[in-house]
Parts: C-alpha cells; structure tokens; sequence
C-alpha cells in the first residue's frame, strides 16, 4: 500500500525528487540538442565560408585588369577590388572591411 501512496491517479510519481530528476533529464536532453545543432550550424557554416572564398578566388584569378570584348566590366577588377568579397566572406561587416582596408 505505501507504494500506491507516491502514484497518482494518472499513474505519476507524486515524489519532487523524482519530478525534479524528470525535470532535469529533459534539461539536460535540451542542452545536448541544443549544442549538437550549434556544433553543426557552425560546421555548415565554416564549411559555406570555404566554398564562398574559394568561389571569390578564383573568380579574382580569372578577372582581368582591363576590360577586352569578352569581358564586362564587373570582371575587371583591381586586387584592392577583390579584397573586399574575400573579407565579407571571411564574416567582417562592410564596417570592418572598409577599415581595415583603410577606406572607412
């Protein structure tokens, strides 16, 4: 009978300590959530980074510095030029780019 005592009606533990162990077990079961999905958002992250930088290189290799009849002019850029997507990328604000390039 005494272990009826502790059972609700709905079959629950009636005990704090058990309720609080519940309690914490869905804590700790939310911050392990929380941290795979922050580990893998910042892998997603540096992972898109990369391929954003090796996209704005090599579109600054195949840029010219002047303009010919196959080219427009968006691909004749300077090496100052090409610096800016590559910092934009590297996660800067166009606040941070413009000064560390001095131009800001």
């Amino acid at each position: 009978m005494a272990e009826r005592k502790n059972i609700s009606r709905c079959g629950r533990a009636d005990n704090p300590s058990a309720i609080q162990k519940g309690q914490e077990l869905v804590d700790r079961s939310v911050r392990d959530e929380i941290s795979r999905n922050r580990q893998e958002h910042s892998t997603q992250s540096q992972a898109l980074r990369s391929e954003v930088v090796t996209a704005l290189t090599g579109l600054g290799d195949s840029a010219c510095t002047r303009p010919t009849k196959n080219r427009s002019l968006v691909f004749a850029l300077t090496e100052r030029e090409r610096e800016v997507p590559v910092l934009l990328a590297d996660g800067m604000s166009t606040q941070e780019a413009a000064a560390r390039l001095g131009i800001g």
